[in-house]
């Protein structure tokens, strides 16, 4: 993501040593090994990592993009779909941010982020 000056912002401060290492075991299990059982929730985990601790919101979109992919019909797959929706509003991507959520609600019109999802799809 950049921001107006066309820089891309800094993290806060790098993870320490131990929480870098179960983010590349988070990384690897989602990327490299998407048949294993355990890849949609690394994924969705990662996209937590990036979104909320890194503040790499398109990371974390694609992050969130994959958890709902891998377990489209899983028990994170709304969760998913819903904070990918947010990491691309938050990564300043309103347009392809709206679209999802409308595409959310269209499907789950009372799901349990149909509010903010709501709030998204009248943001564009």
């Amino acid at each position: 993501m950049t921001n107006p000056s066309g820089k891309r912002p800094q993290r806060r401060k790098p993870l320490d040593p131990a929480r870098q290492a179960a983010f590349d075991v988070l990384r690897a299990v989602s990327e490299r090994f998407p048949n294993d059982p355990r890849a949609p929730v690394a994924a969705f985990t990662l996209g937590g990592v990036l979104l909320h601790e890194l503040e790499e919101p398109r990371a974390a979109a694609t992050a969130f993009h994959r958890a709902r992919t891998l377990w489209s019909q899983g028990p994170l797959a709304l969760d998913a779909w819903a904070s990918e929706a947010e990491a691309l509003h938050s990564a300043g991507d309103t347009n392809e941010a709206a679209q999802l959520a409308t595409r959310y609600l269209a499907s789950h019109p009372d799901g349990r982020h149909a509010r903010s999802m709501r709030a998204l799809a009248s943001a564009e």
